[in-house]
């Protein structure tokens, strides 16, 4: 046997295995993103008094918020940092991080 009859199919089995896996994240990715977008777009409007339901996190004025009893707690994000939502990249959903300025943009338009 030689070593191209055993390599080749190899690699093909593992591009195949692999082109599968980009294409089931592809599908959640992109809805990260815009489920990020959305959510970033919701945190302008929010302030420290807005309703909110016990639990909820969100980002309020550039910092990580918390609801606690009907309202959002907040905790700063270290200058000049400010809090976004983030799509996660290996599952779906978000995340709230304290990101540089604008540059998590990048990230959110993936």
């Amino acid at each position: 046997m030689r070593y191209s009859d055993v390599i080749f199919p190899l690699s093909l089995a593992v591009a195949t295995v692999s082109a599968g896996v980009v294409d089931r994240r592809a599908a959640f990715t992109l809805q990260n993103g815009l489920d990020a977008q959305d959510l970033n777009r919701k945190f302008e409007s929010l302030t420290p008094g807005s309703a909110c339901t016990d639990g909820e996190s969100a980002c309020v004025n550039g910092q990580l918020a918390q609801c606690a009893s009907g309202k959002f707690v907040l905790f700063s994000c270290a200058a000049p940092l400010q809090c976004v939502a983030l799509p996660l990249v290996n599952k779906p959903g978000t995340r709230y991080v304290c990101r540089w300025g604008r540059l998590w943009e990048g990230e959110v338009e993936r």
